[in-house]
């Protein structure tokens, strides 16, 4: 059973990637930021296979990465976590295909530069957003974007991870007359245990990242 199991997800992503690249051979030069990202992610998560190894398809695949609508324009429209995300599959290809990321990730990488630079910004009033954590953790531990755009997601984490332990230390468990007390702790101690391991696994990325060194000086 295992091994039918095993053998029908091969299939599956085989199809699905047979499907991606006959799309994309017939839209060398995508015009639909949506499709790209699709096409994109789609690849990224089933697997290039051979595909770079054929001489068709790799110089198809390395045109459609280098499709014109990649733009700061189209990229102002997304958001932060749909970046990283986009950013992370493209720089898998580029490892792939072999294809410098500089050129290709710039619209992406400074999109997300400018955002995460304002909220750094140490007149910034901006609230950090779950969607802004989770899209810093996961950029400070992209090895192949640029130290710039590491530095800064690494500067952004330990801000949030500094304001939620802010945020922590405040906060006062209240009774609620409608609820016994053996609810109410028990949703006390599960949300101190959800913070808990938020904040283990934003210290980890900035130490798996290497960057810890940059955020030991903050302060709120």
């Amino acid at each position: 059973m295992r091994h039918q199991d095993e053998s029908f997800s091969q299939q599956l992503a085989n199809d699905s990637r047979h499907h991606f690249i006959e799309y994309i051979r017939n839209r060398e030069e995508e015009k639909d930021l949506a499709c790209f990202v699709d096409c994109i992610t789609g690849l990224t998560t089933v697997g290039f296979g051979d595909a770079a190894e054929n001489e068709e398809y790799y110089s198809t695949l390395v045109s459609f990465l280098r499709s014109p609508c990649l733009s700061l324009e189209r990229c102002a429209t997304m958001s932060t976590m749909a970046l990283a995300t986009l950013l992370e599959g493209v720089l898998l290809w580029c490892t792939t295909l072999r294809v410098p990321p500089e050129g290709v990730v710039a619209p992406i990488e400074r999109t997300l530069l400018a955002r995460i630079c304002s909220f750094n910004d140490p007149g910034s009033t901006l609230d950090s957003s779950e969607e802004l954590a989770e899209s810093v953790c996961r950029l400070v531990c992209l090895q192949r974007a640029s130290e710039d755009l590491r530095r800064a997601a690494a500067q952004a984490l330990g801000k949030i991870i500094l304001h939620a332990e802010a945020v922590a230390e405040a906060w006062i468990p209240t009774a609620q007359q409608d609820l016994s007390f053996e609810v109410v702790a028990l949703a006390n101690a599960e949300r101190e245990s959800k913070h808990m391991n938020t904040v283990l696994r934003y210290c980890a990325a900035l130490q798996q990242s290497g960057m810890l060194h940059l955020v030991e000086g903050l302060r709120m």
